[in-house]
């Protein structure tokens, strides 16, 4: 995952991290400051503030 800062001019990375570990093949989904992701064996809650 990496979390970017998108303007017009271009984009900044302010942050990147692997959640689970292999791949994810759902998408993730951000609701209420949280992220939230799934593999097959595994499902997280990360707080984005």
């Amino acid at each position: 995952m990496a979390m970017v800062e998108a303007t017009p001019e271009g984009y900044r990375e302010l942050g990147r991290f692997t959640p689970l570990g292999g791949q994810s093949w759902t998408a993730p989904i951000v609701a209420d400051g949280k992220l939230i992701v799934r593999n097959k064996e595994a499902l997280a809650c990360f707080d984005l503030m």
